[in-house]
């Protein structure tokens, strides 16, 4: 069966960027205080690199059980719960896949009304799925299936969040809160998922959606969470209250939204409109942002408060770890767990003389669309 796919031009652009980089390098081969103290983190050109494969003491990559049954297209969010894998496809399939550690397939959810669900979480206490659904709608499952209930929503979510301890944030993407105004961030009852409380006031709005794939990590109880457009990491506490925040120092080369929205958004030099791919590990804060339309791989140690470049092997795991990044990383106790697609993986390589790794080349000679891959970092 022919796999269908959603990817958006931004995303292929990013895709194409990053294999170009790849070929060519082949050929050629927190103790963070409040802002008013901070000395800004400057990110283009960090004093130190780290190789990523140094970080990493083991990978595992697991092909996805894929049939016309079950079939999905694309895969916008991985989730790991309860000795399952939970991939959100919004387009294709219209739904949540679960599947069990080796890959096999188990349940589909979809939406009561069978519409699109944009995103969705998994109540740590209960298995609960919420979804959020096309009309801006929550619906409630239970692990088995059983729609339990629904609300609506006010007003437009780019994304879920949810906290260790079970309460519920949802970034608008600057989207305006009908009777509310404008806000970034909101916190949700768990019980029937109505609105509570508005975080992250804004008054100017980007002409055109601002995508993210994960703005967000989760350290404990506390949230880096960083906006578009934004010289800043804050940190929030698990009910959506700032803390303290990072600043960052893009050495001018971020847009603001007016010089976005504006003719003066055009510019020579290549620019950037903040960071995503949020991941916390090992007290480091991973993450990436595009530099015109190269992507640039960064990270923060925490505990010394300084960049790094995350530099990768001129290598196919190299390759993939890159790919991994650009996608939605779930962490996991020992590293954190992204999607594959290998359809994308596949023609990249064979354009490359470099030597593939038995399990991957394993994985790359089956029918499987999708995999998991499964990054343990070191201590």
């Amino acid at each position: 069966m022919a796999k269908e796919t959603a990817i958006s031009l931004v995303c292929m652009r990013k895709v194409f960027a990053l294999a170009s980089l790849f070929l060519v390098s082949i050929s050629s081969f927190v103790g963070c205080t409040k802002r008013s103290e901070d000395t800004p983190i400057h990110l283009l050109q960090p004093e130190e690199k780290l190789s990523f494969h140094e970080l990493v003491h083991s990978v595992e990559l697991i092909p996805l059980e894929f049939s016309e049954e079950f079939g999905f297209g694309e895969v916008e969010k991985v989730l790991a719960f309860d000795n399952k894998i939970f991939l959100l496809d919004p387009t294709f399939s219209k739904s949540i896949q679960a599947f069990d550690l080796n890959g096999k397939f188990l349940k589909r959810y979809k939406s009561f009304q069978e519409t699109t669900i944009w995103d969705f979480v998994i109540d740590k206490d209960s298995g609960d799925l919420i979804l959020y659904t096309l009309g801006k709608n929550f619906e409630r499952f239970s692990p088995e299936g059983e729609l339990l209930n629904s609300a609506k929503n006010l007003g437009s979510l780019a994304e879920l969040i949810l906290g260790e301890n079970g309460n519920l944030l949802g970034y608008t993407g600057y989207s305006e809160i009908p009777g509310k105004g404008n806000f970034n961030l909101l916190s949700f009852s768990m019980d029937n998922l109505s609105l509570q409380e508005t975080y992250l006031p804004f008054e100017d709005e980007p002409s055109i959606t601002m995508d993210r794939v994960k703005n967000y990590a989760w350290s404990g109880s506390e949230l880096f969470f960083t906006l578009p457009f934004s010289d800043e990491i804050l940190i929030l506490s698990e009910k959506g209250q700032v803390i303290k925040s990072i600043l960052l120092d893009f050495d001018d080369r971020i847009f603001s939204v007016d010089q976005f929205n504006s003719s003066e958004g055009i510019t020579e030099k290549p620019m950037t409109t903040g960071l995503d791919g949020l991941v916390y590990v090992q007290d480091k804060l991973l993450f990436h942002f595009d530099l015109g339309e190269i992507p640039q791989f960064r990270g923060i140690d925490l505990i010394k408060q300084k960049p790094f470049e995350l530099v990768f092997e001129s290598s196919a795991e190299g390759l993939m770890y890159q790919i991994s990044m650009m996608g939605y990383m779930a962490e996991s106790e020992t590293g954190y767990l992204s999607i594959i697609d290998l359809d994308y993986l596949r023609p990249i390589l064979r354009e490359t003389e470099v030597v593939i790794p038995d399990y991957l080349q394993d994985v790359l000679d089956s029918e499987a669309l999708f995999a998991i891959l499964k990054v343990n970092l070191r201590d």
